[in-house]
């Protein structure tokens, strides 16, 4: 059986799969090898980055979407409660109507992106994120 592994190396387009080097070393990787894999690993993590930018985007565009339809839900759940055609006004400010609408518990808090009006119109906030 220990012969077997000598008569395959023997065998015509079988046997070691690298020629022995000039100095007889015979371990470890060569300087073009290491740079080939570091160029290969450069490319897939610039890939992987340009996917992540794009994805990051898309979701915050999202999250500005639903936001949005979020305090339009509550502009009408609040119509329906306080049995009204407009939002009062809570102090003064761009978030007045907003602060009536978290006043009566139809919204947790103040969006930072959008501005509604006392007939239900939204509008993206200046400074906001969403545009």
């Amino acid at each position: 059986m220990g012969n077997f592994v000598h008569d395959c190396d023997s065998l015509p387009g079988v046997g070691p799969s690298r020629p022995p080097r000039p100095n007889g070393r015979d371990g470890g990787f060569t300087l073009v090898e290491i740079l080939i894999v570091v160029v290969i690993l450069g490319i897939l993590a610039t890939v992987t980055v340009f996917a992540v930018r794009g994805t990051t985007s898309r979701a915050a565009d999202n999250a500005c979407a639903n936001e949005r339809k979020s305090v339009d839900t509550a502009f009408e759940a609040y119509l329906v409660k306080e049995q009204t055609s407009s939002v009062l006004a809570t102090g003064v400010g761009a978030d007045r109507y907003e602060r009536s609408m978290v006043a009566v518990g139809i919204l947790r808090g103040v969006s930072s992106n959008w501005e509604v009006g006392a007939d239900g119109t939204i509008t993206a906030q200046a400074g906001g994120e969403c545009v």
